[in-house]
């Protein structure tokens, strides 16, 4: 008898005969069962497999948000599909004084590939098209018959919430259908609808533009604005509209006091 109990106990502790799949321990990583009381090897109890084991999905779960490297700045980036097509909407300023852009599936040190990028005429939105198929769940985009408020957002680690938190870095605003309504960008929420007008830019020419903007806009803050920078401001044949509405601001702040 003692024997049969014995057995049983076991059965019972590590949840063999159960049909839910086995999960590595998370102290000595032998196979138990993920409704395992505890771990028949080391005594690693149920509860700390169990949330080892709902971490591990959470890291394997496909992302909407994706992790920017701008030369070791961190950022985020939004996967959104349109049309078939897969791309990453993210900050155009991100680019600004950076040599080097990686972006990797969030969690994960897996490389997104992406090809040359477009600027949104009107926000300081840039996206860049996806090449192949990352392990992720794009976003579908919010159209004009689409209304009304938020219904929930995005979080930079990928973490929905109902409202919007102050204290929370919050990156997409999510409509009704978890479609995309707008990228938090700055201290504003910019619209990502589907009747926006996007232009290609060849790399080169949109970080020089990038970089002049943000120089400038440096110098403006400290009242230090050059007349080289004022002249360039001036001369450069802006990729967007509001790349354009940007330099005139700053020249703007340039310009004399007007005299009594």
């Amino acid at each position: 008898m003692p024997l049969i109990l014995a057995v049983l106990a076991f059965f019972i502790q590590s949840g063999v005969g159960d049909e839910s799949p086995l999960f590595p321990c998370p102290d000595c990583t032998k196979q138990v069962s993920r409704r395992a009381v505890s771990c028949p090897a080391c005594g690693c109890p149920g509860a700390a497999i169990l949330e080892a084991m709902r971490a591990d999905e959470e890291q394997k779960r496909p992302k909407h948000i994706a992790a920017i490297d701008a030369d070791g700045r961190k950022g985020t980036a939004v996967l959104v599909r349109q049309e078939g097509i897969t791309y990453l909407i993210m900050d155009a300023f991100v680019l600004a004084k950076t040599t080097c852009l990686a972006i990797k599936e969030l969690g994960t040190d897996k490389n997104i590939d992406y090809s040359e990028p477009e600027l949104m005429s009107d926000s300081p939105l840039l996206r860049f098209k996806v090449v192949g198929e990352p392990h992720a769940s794009p976003l579908e985009l919010s159209s004009l018959s689409d209304s009304g408020p938020p219904s929930g957002f995005l979080s930079s680690n990928d973490s929905r919430f109902a409202k919007d938190d102050p204290t929370i870095e919050m990156i997409a605003a999510l409509g009704t259908r978890g479609e995309l309504q707008a990228i938090h960008v700055g201290e504003a929420w910019v619209s990502t609808r589907t009747d926006k007008v996007w232009t290609a830019a060849k790399p080169a020419d949109l970080r020089a533009q990038l970089d002049l903007l943000a120089r400038s806009r440096e110098s403006v803050k400290k009242d230090k604005l050059s007349d080289k920078e004022a002249a360039d401001l001036r001369e450069t044949r802006w990729l967007t509209p509001y790349l354009e509405s940007q330099s005139a601001a700053l020249l703007q702040v340039k310009q004399p006091p007007p005299q009594p």
